[in-house]
């Protein structure tokens, strides 16, 4: 009998060891045996129980290893495709290109637009601007002074079969030297009226002398007035050259004799010369790479040319292409303006009448080519109308004009 319950207790330890569970008693009690068969000598053994003994031996909790699978959910199945990410290529990093800011373009302020030329200025622009004669008898006022800063820069008629010039300006505070100055004639003043312009002069004709007076234009005289603020060129006059090609003023001591005349500089609003522009000016309209001017029959000759590269024209007279003595700059031209106007004779003398009020045929050139328009003027104190033919208002280039009055019909060419 008790060899079978040995075999019984090494079965049941047999049992636990292969089921791989580890027993440890529970703190501070004592395992729990099954309880041991009692034998009672001088009788039979009683037979043991069919029920193997037990024995109570805590457990340890079941632990549950992670699964390498993602756990299943209860969620919906849904149609969309498992995520995968791109094939990626060994590209060049894609930047967007730069796109134009929409909506409607920054509008500049009228005060802020130079009224002769269309360019944008960093400061308001109310002030009266400078009419200045300056000499062209002939080659020998050449190399000018300050053109090359004129705004619009006008060839008249003059007498002798030559022309004068009269140069606008906005602005003279940084000009050198503005020259060779010389004397007045009637429509001169006429033209700088047209524009409210401080007339600058070194002497006048009968006729413009009585009109000066008639009118009592604000002007500088070189000759009969403010003669201290003028020089001479010393190198020309030693170099012989007649004393006329020869005079000049600064354009600090314009201002300083404007300032000391109190003459009004200011018109205190913004003015309309009657000009509209465009950043491209270029009409619809005929070749002209090449323009020859002739001032009457037979008379003074002016050549421009169109530059494609520069976008631009230039000049030359008597062989020689106009330049700015003050730097040496090529004058250069965005815009040229050529008006027909009846020319006469007004003295014994020569001295001419040139009519720039009413209205006339003319043409305009830009961007190497030109169109036939029409200018008008009701009076002597307002500005030209521009228009094509057709009565469109004529667009300028944005930029300096050449502006030439010849006698009418006068020969003109494009090329």
């Amino acid at each position: 009998m008790k060899r079978i319950i040995c075999l019984l207790l090494m079965l049941s330890l047999l049992l636990c060891a292969c089921g791989g569970q580890k027993t440890e008693p529970a703190p501070d009690t004592e395992p729990t045996t099954a309880p041991a068969q009692t034998v009672t000598t001088g009788s039979e053994p009683t037979e043991p129980s069919e029920t193997l003994p037990t024995q109570s031996v805590p457990s340890e909790p079941q632990v549950t290893e992670p699964s390498s699978s993602e756990p299943e959910t209860s969620e919906p199945e849904t149609s969309e495709p498992p995520f995968s990410f791109p094939e990626v290529e060994d590209t060049e990093p894609i930047i967007p290109p730069e796109t134009e800011p929409t909506g409607p373009a920054p509008v500049i302020p009228t005060d802020y637009i130079n009224p002769l030329t269309g360019e944008y200025l960093e400061a308001p622009y109310q002030n009266r601007p400078f009419a200045v004669v300056m000499d062209n008898d002939n080659d020998q006022a050449m190399p000018h002074w300050g053109m090359s800063a004129a705004d619009i820069l006008w060839e008249m008629p003059h007498e002798g079969n030559t022309t004068r010039f009269l140069g606008m300006f906005t602005d003279v505070s940084d000009v050198a030297r503005l020259g060779p100055t010389r004397s007045a004639r009637p429509y001169l003043l006429n033209l700088a009226m047209g524009y409210d312009a401080i007339f600058v002069h070194a002497g006048h004709s009968e006729q413009a002398k009585i009109d000066l007076a008639q009118t009592g234009w604000d002007h500088i005289d070189g000759v009969k007035g403010e003669y201290s603020y003028f020089r001479r060129d010393k190198s020309r006059v030693e170099a012989g050259i007649d004393s006329w090609h020869t005079m000049y003023i600064t354009g600090s001591k314009l201002l300083q004799a404007v300032k000391d005349r109190d003459l009004t500089t200011s018109r205190g609003q913004t003015v309309d010369y009657g000009m509209t522009f465009a950043a491209d000016g270029t009409p619809v309209g005929e070749s002209a790479e090449s323009i020859n001017i002739r001032f009457k029959k037979g008379g003074k000759k002016t050549d421009l040319w169109y530059d494609a590269d520069l976008g631009v024209y230039m000049a030359k007279q008597w062989g020689q292409t106009l330049s700015d003595s003050n730097n040496g700059q090529t004058l250069t031209f965005e815009n040229v303006l050529i008006l027909e106007a009846d020319v006469g004779t007004i003295s014994d003398y020569g001295s001419l009448s040139v009519d720039l009020v009413g209205s006339g045929d003319g043409y305009f050139a830009c961007g190497g080519a030109y169109v036939a328009i029409r200018w008008s003027r009701a009076s002597t104190n307002v500005p030209f109308t521009f228009t094509l033919t057709d009565g469109t208002p004529l667009t300028f280039g944005v930029g300096n004009t050449y502006a030439a009055v010849v006698m009418t019909g006068s020969p003109v060419s494009f090329s």
